[in-house]
This record gives structure tokens, C-alpha cells and sequence, in this order.
């Protein structure tokens, strides 16, 4: 049998593959070109397919039934060519893999309405993503991975090689409780965290053992913090909204919170999750009654240098009881 039993396909895919990765120069080039690179990492893609059924035909002609003495039927294999396949069909899922999220990157940057640049990315960063991109197989992951390629390539270093590595640890239901957790999450320009008054976030599906998990996976930081608050403090929260704290005391408000870790921060960016009102407002009630203030969460904000301006008419503002 030949040394390459599907006669050369498979190195002419991995050729057309490695050529549609190392297009990737920087942002703006590939935003001018995304039409015709789409059309081609989609034939790519049909086409690694197309050879990776050839291989599983292949694979499968190399198991017969072989009679044996006492007129039994096992079945008998072509070891080293049937591993050679073997070794060939997970080369060629890994680069699907690839490719899919690749696919997803590419419709990302040609959506994005952000100014593209003519900075690449760093060579060894894209070699450590294709290795973690290549062992996704779920559309949600790839597409994932390919939000990340995205934000790399708008934004050279925006993605840590430490957080591409936490990232590569998630599975499919670790990515769900992320999201789930990005919905409860507050954030300012260098910090992101959760508001623990009262062990609230317990109610919302963050019980103490998925703490416990999310700081394994090196999402949050294990440690608890307090944070102090000056009157008219604001941080941000998912869907463009904010919170305001305004002083009705003599004491500086303070909460229990838990930070994120880095590249917990660089991800709550990716996923990009509506805020949890109901959970909001009830943190809102508990921080308001505990010390003393107002807690507003403020919708449609603009801002102005360090200035929050948001519409009174659709706020929503807790007093203390």
C-alpha cells in the first residue's frame, strides 16, 4: 500500500490551510479583503470535509472479516496504514477546527465598526492560538476562539498568551457559567468584579462550589476585597448601562466584592453580556439599606471625560429604607 493512502490530498489541504492562517497580516488588510478570504475559508473548509469523509472510506476498507480455524469471523486490520489514517482524520478535524473559528474571526472584523489597524499580530501569539483553536470542536467554542482572534488582530495585545492558556481549560458548560457570571460583573477602567454583599450572587447560579471552580480555572481571584466609594461613584455594567452610588451619610459607602482575575477582565470584554437587572436591583436594595445611600443603575449613558450624563427617565433608583 502507498505511504499516503489518500494519494496526496490531505498534504494538498493542509497546504491551502496553513496559507489562509498565514494571510493574517493585520486588521485593515484583512477587512479590505474579508469578502474574498471568507469565500476561500469556506471552500477550504468544504473541502477538508470532503477529505476527511475519503479518509473515514478509507479507514473503514481497512477492517475486513477474516475466517479462522474453528469457523469464526473476526475482523482483521491493517495496523500501520490504519494508524496512519487514524493520524491523518484527527490532523484533519483539528484544521476544521481552525478553520471554523477562523470563519468566525473573518465575520467579526468585517461587522466591526471600529477603526482597523495596520499592526500584525505577534507570530508566536497566532502559533499558540491555531494550537488551541485546533482542539475545539463545538460551534460555540469556535466561535469563541474566534472572537478572540478578532479582538487580537483589531487590537494587537489586547489578549494575554496566559489568558489564551485559561481560555484553552474551559469546556462548553465552564463557557455557560462564565457568561452567566459576565451578566453579574461590574467593571472600571483597570478592574472587574462582583458585588458579594449578602452572598447575593449564590441565588443566581455563582453557589460557592462554582466560585470555587472559577477560581481554579483562574477567572476570579480567591481572595475577597472591599471597596470604598467616594459620592457620585460610578462603574459600568453589562449593556452600555452603569451604577451610581450617592452618599447619604456621614460614612463612605463601602461593599464585599471579588475580583477578576486578568484574564478574567481581557474574556468579561469578549462575551460582552447583558446585565442581570433583577440580580442588580437587589444588590441595589441590600447596598442601599446597609449603608446608607443611593444606588442608581443608570441606562443610555454617555460620558464625558470622567462625567457620567444618562436619561433620568428611564433610571432606576433605590433609596434606603
Amino acid at each position: 500500500m502507498a505511504s499516503d493512502p489518500t494519494g496526496g490530498i490531505i498534504a494538498t489541504i493542509f497546504g491551502t490551510a496553513a496559507k489562509g492562517l498565514d494571510y493574517f497580516g493585520s486588521a485593515a488588510k484583512i477587512r479590505r479583503d474579508s469578502p474574498e478570504l471568507i469565500k476561500h475559508n469556506v471552500a477550504n473548509y468544504i473541502a477538508m470535509e470532503a477529505a476527511k469523509d475519503h479518509v473515514e472510506r478509507l479507514r473503514q476498507g481497512l477492517i475486513e472479516e477474516q475466517l479462522k480455524p474453528d469457523g469464526r469471523k473476526e475482523p482483521y486490520i491493517y495496523g500501520l496504514e490504519l494508524v496512519d489514517l487514524n493520524q491523518k482524520a484527527d490532523a484533519l478535524q483539528k484544521e476544521m477546527n481552525v478553520s471554523k473559528s477562523v470563519q468566525h474571526a473573518l465575520e467579526v472584523l468585517q461587522q466591526s465598526k471600529s477603526e482597523p489597524t495596520e499592526e500584525q499580530i505577534d507570530p508566536d501569539w497566532s502559533f499558540k492560538w491555531k494550537d488551541y483553536a485546533s482542539h475545539v470542536s463545538s460551534d460555540e467554542m469556535r466561535m469563541l476562539w474566534g472572537k478572540i482572534l478578532a479582538g487580537e488582530l483589531e487590537r494587537p495585545g489586547r489578549f494575554s498568551f496566559n489568558t489564551l492558556h485559561v481560555m484553552s481549560r474551559l469546556g462548553k458548560n465552564d463557557a455557560e457559567i462564565f457568561l452567566n457570571l459576565a451578566s453579574l460583573a461590574t467593571w472600571e477602567t483597570e478592574r472587574a468584579f462582583l458585588i458579594t454583599e449578602d452572598n447575593i450572587f449564590y441565588e443566581y447560579g455563582v453557589p460557592y462550589l462554582t466560585q470555587l471552580e472559577l477560581e481554579d480555572l483562574g477567572l476570579l481571584l480567591s481572595a475577597g476585597s472591599v471597596r470604598r466609594f467616594k459620592d457620585g461613584y460610578w462603574f459600568h455594567i453589562g449593556g452600555g448601562q452603569a451604577i451610581v452610588i450617592k452618599n447619604k451619610g456621614d460614612k463612605t459607602p463601602e461593599v464585599h466584592t471579588k475580583l477578576f482575575t486578568q484574564a478574567g477582565r481581557e474574556l468579561l470584554n469578549l462575551v460582552q453580556a447583558d446585565a442581570n437587572l433583577d440580580y442588580f436591583q437587589k444588590i441595589g436594595a441590600c447596598v442601599a439599606n446597609k449603608l446608607k445611600c443611593e444606588f442608581i443603575i443608570a441606562k443610555h449613558i454617555q460620558i464625558e471625560g470622567t462625567r457620567l450624563r444618562w436619561s433620568r427617565d428611564t433610571e432606576i433608583r433605590i433609596a434606603p429604607q
